[in-house]
């Protein structure tokens, strides 16, 4: 698939077919798409997201995309550069939390220091898992 500026559109070599989310959100604004584009969108649409259920792969639920990106609420999408990209609801909350919050000092060895510190880790081993790289290459 390639945008309008002419930039080939494809998967890393380590990254599974969830970790696309250009076409994701390409689809999810119901932009009007050349059809060689448009078959691959079906495609993707039966790709598996999270795995199998009951041995049987389970198709991209569209409707539960758009909810997780406010942006998709107010009607067209601007997707033409990274400056116009969705945002992600859990991605908002998490920033706004993290605003919120209290910072931590990420080596500290203070007693409020540890819990962010293991909580910190934990995202690095759920990002790296995401992104099909071991926890190590995410890094601080």
């Amino acid at each position: 698939m390639v945008d309008r500026y002419g930039h080939t559109l494809t998967l890393h070599e380590r990254r599974p077919a969830k970790f696309c989310v250009y076409r994701i959100w390409t689809l999810c604004a119901n932009v009007s798409l050349p059809q060689r584009w448009q078959l691959t969108i079906r495609r993707l649409l039966t790709m598996t997201v999270n795995g199998t259920v009951n041995g049987a792969a389970k198709p991209l639920n569209t409707a539960l995309v758009r909810k997780q990106f406010p942006g998709l609420q107010k009607g067209s999408v601007c997707l033409n550069n990274g400056s116009g990209a969705l945002v992600l609801q859990g991605a908002i909350e998490s920033i706004s939390r993290t605003m919120s919050d209290p910072h931590m000092n990420l080596r500290g060895l203070d007693s409020k220091s540890r819990p962010d510190v293991e909580i910190r880790k934990a995202n690095y081993a759920t990002l790296a898992s995401f992104m099909n790289a071991e926890p190590d290459e995410i890094g601080e």
